[in-house]
């Protein structure tokens, strides 16, 4: 016969399981609590360096005189990676430097604003508004031209840089 206050066996081996299984539960909930917290803490942070890299380097891609052409597209060009770094090079010497000294072209271009339009911890697409004042030997009073970009930036081992970048 059982003393009262006592638990037979089986009761006993159900209530180990059950508290076994909860606190097996209470863990892992905290380590996907931690998780989350940890990505949404990357995320951010990639949210705020991909904007500062994207704001920094699409005017330098977008701004050149005749005179400094060359240099300016060949530095802005470390900002970038990949395809688009190949793409960008070829149409900077075949097309972009030649039409400038030839023409007279002197850009500058700054980003009026920018919104995030997707973010990871390695990737980031934003949305650009771009203000670009243009020039030219043949017509020399500044026209200002605005326009709207997708830059796409991944980070690198040498940090953020520009993936892509197109008219919208």
């Amino acid at each position: 016969m059982r003393r009262p206050g006592r638990w037979s066996r089986r009761t006993a081996k159900v209530t180990a399981s059950i508290l076994g299984v909860l606190t097996v539960g209470a863990i892992a909930g905290a380590a996907w609590t931690w998780s989350e917290a940890r990505t949404d803490e990357q995320i951010g942070a990639a949210r705020t360096a991909a904007t500062a890299v994207a704001g920094e380097q699409v005017p330098r891609l977008l701004s050149y005189t005749p005179d400094t052409v060359d240099t300016a597209l060949t530095d802005a060009s470390d900002a970038l990676t990949g395809e688009f770094k190949d793409q960008f090079g070829e149409l900077s010497t075949t097309v972009i430097a030649p039409t400038s000294k030839d023409k007279g072209v002197t850009t500058d271009a700054t980003v009026v604003e920018s919104s995030i339009v997707d973010v990871d911890v390695d990737s980031a697409t934003l949305l650009m508004f771009v203000n670009q004042t243009t020039t030219t030997t043949a017509d020399p009073a500044p026209a200002l031209a605005g326009s709207r970009v997708v830059v796409a930036l991944v980070d690198t081992d040498q940090g953020w840089k520009i993936s892509d970048l197109h008219p919208v």
